[in-house]
């Protein structure tokens, strides 16, 4: 008994579609994320509010270029530590 041969049939287009839309996906956050970026370098470094990304090598704050990336990590790590109970109701 020989085994038919299948075809890709409707699961094809199926997963072709899935796979552009989730990479279309992937891509607007990456853009987002990108200018996020730029915008918070931007207001540290510069006190300016511009999306525009520019490195932080020619900013005029001294010796606070070091202590600015150290809060900005302190601000994450409490975020990511309590965060999530923001949005939970307790009883």
């Amino acid at each position: 008994m020989a085994l038919q041969p299948t075809t890709p049939g409707y699961r094809l287009g199926f997963v072709s579609l899935a796979a552009a839309v989730i990479g279309f996906l992937a891509g607007l956050i990456a853009f987002i994320l990108y200018n996020l970026i730029g915008l918070f370098t931007n207001v540290a470094f510069y006190q300016r509010v511009v999306l525009h990304f520019r490195s932080p090598e020619a900013n005029q704050l001294g010796p606070w270029v070091i202590v600015i990336p150290v809060v900005g990590g302190l601000i994450v790590g409490v975020m990511a530590k309590y965060g999530w109970r923001l949005g939970t109701r307790h009883p």
